[in-house]
């Protein structure tokens, strides 16, 4: 897993042929993440019932139910949540990452990412295939894949 490198205190070193990419990126890392040009979270398997929840409902969530909790936030196409939903069936999580970038205030997806927790790459979606967002996509999973 590639390590940070910190320009600044807030932003890192991020350097591949998409300049824009490249310029409005503070942070990649792993895990739960908001920042400039990543989202994302934890995303629990089908069968995974909340067992270990601090909550009245503890044990007894459906098949499914979490799972679709947890991808309910993330603003990404269907197909990935529907492969999200057909191959993520026991209580494992994946972690699912969205990366972008803005052309004024709307928003262009490069890619999606998902990985084990230890940061084994099970599957990737480019959004844009240019060599540029090609590029942008393949160096941020250098910092989030083993």
């Amino acid at each position: 897993m590639k390590k940070a490198e910190w320009v600044t205190g807030n932003k890192m070193r991020f350097e591949s042929l998409h300049k824009e990419f490249n310029r409005q990126t503070n942070y990649i890392g792993t895990g739960n993440v908001i920042a400039n040009t990543q989202v994302s979270g934890f995303i629990r398997g089908r069968l995974d019932n909340g067992h270990n929840l601090m909550s009245d409902r503890a044990g007894h969530y459906p098949p499914g139910e979490l799972q679709e909790h947890d991808l309910r936030p993330f603003n990404v196409p269907e197909q990935i949540k529907d492969w999200i939903r057909h191959n993520i069936t026991g209580k494992e999580s994946v972690i699912l990452y969205k990366f972008f970038y803005y052309v004024g205030e709307t928003q262009k997806p490069i890619g999606y990412v998902v990985t084990t927790p230890k940061g084994k790459l099970l599957r990737k979606w480019s959004a844009l295939l240019t060599a540029k967002a090609m590029s942008a996509l393949e160096l941020a999973i250098e910092y989030i894949t083993e």
